[in-house]
């Protein structure tokens, strides 16, 4: 029995002991960054994407590629763990997830810590998140309001063409790219992101929207010529019956004649639909 408890003693001591190299090797496979070449030339705290002809090569991440978002550029001494790329050219090392300084502008007002940061209108440069994003990098773990620890300036011209002038300079960010949990969709990308959820459940693959847009436009002309041809073959088969009253069959197998031919150019254009959609 005393052995036993002898036993059971030095196996949770060794577990013990065994710890902290445990959370070490954890720690660091959190913190290992992977190098890759660019085209254009990159600093520290730029977020970037993979460049989709070539996954060796990033490029600045841009707002309208905002789900291409792929990590922030770090120096290869703020990881423990690095993963060289077998590539002579200029390498510039990309940290997908760990706390690092991020490039930041108040282009969406300040950050404060607890906030999502994304991808602003310059490219590479972050900002806060606010609900129309729908992908942020990370939650800021520290502040910028614009007006200290201020590395630069930069214009920007807005929609409406007016210009604006914003403030850039860096926060720490807890880097851990994901769905914007604050994304709130108007009422025109929740039926776009609808109707791209049916395509892709009829095709059982991505589906460009210009294939969705001629689906649309193939299912609405074919109920629109049904439901023309059907209602003008009911009404024109009544007003027949009330001249003549005699001729009621022949009538009632023109309307079915009718129905069924509908029935037909509606089906065909379900199945020109589904044929559009697998292409």
């Amino acid at each position: 029995m005393l052995k036993t408890k002898i036993s059971g003693i030095a196996i949770g001591l060794a577990v013990l002991g065994m710890l902290p190299f445990c959370l070490t090797s954890i720690a660091s496979a959190q913190a290992v960054v992977q190098s890759y070449s660019s085209d254009t030339t990159l600093s520290p705290g730029m977020i970037v994407q993979l460049d989709t002809k070539d996954t060796s090569k990033v490029s600045p991440a841009a707002q309208n590629t905002a789900d291409r978002i792929h990590g922030v550029v770090v120096s290869p001494n703020d990881a423990p763990v690095s993963l060289q790329n077998s590539s002579t050219s200029q390498q510039y090392y990309v940290a997908t997830t760990g706390a690092y300084q991020v490039l930041v502008s108040n282009q969406d007002g300040a950050i404060h810590k607890g906030d999502y940061v994304t991808i602003s209108s310059l490219a590479g440069v972050g900002m806060k998140a606010t609900s129309t994003q729908t992908v942020v990098l990370g939650k800021a773990t520290s502040d910028f309001d614009g007006s200290t620890n201020v590395q630069g300036t930069n214009t920007l011209t807005l929609a409406n063409g007016q210009k604006t002038t914003v403030h850039l300079g860096k926060v720490s960010v807890d880097v851990s790219i994901a769905h914007n949990p604050l994304y709130q969709p108007s009422t025109k990308d929740a039926v776009l992101q609808t109707l791209q959820r049916i395509a892709q459940s009829v095709a059982h693959k991505p589906v460009s929207l210009t294939h969705i847009y001629m689906s649309i436009a193939i299912l609405l002309a074919s109920v629109g010529i049904a439901s023309t041809m059907l209602v003008t073959g009911v009404r024109t088969s009544l007003a027949s019956v009330g001249r003549n009253p005699l001729a009621r069959s022949p009538i009632i197998r023109g309307l079915m004649q009718v129905t069924f031919t509908s029935l037909v150019i509606f089906l065909v254009g379900v199945f020109g639909v589904y044929l559009l959609l697998k292409l």
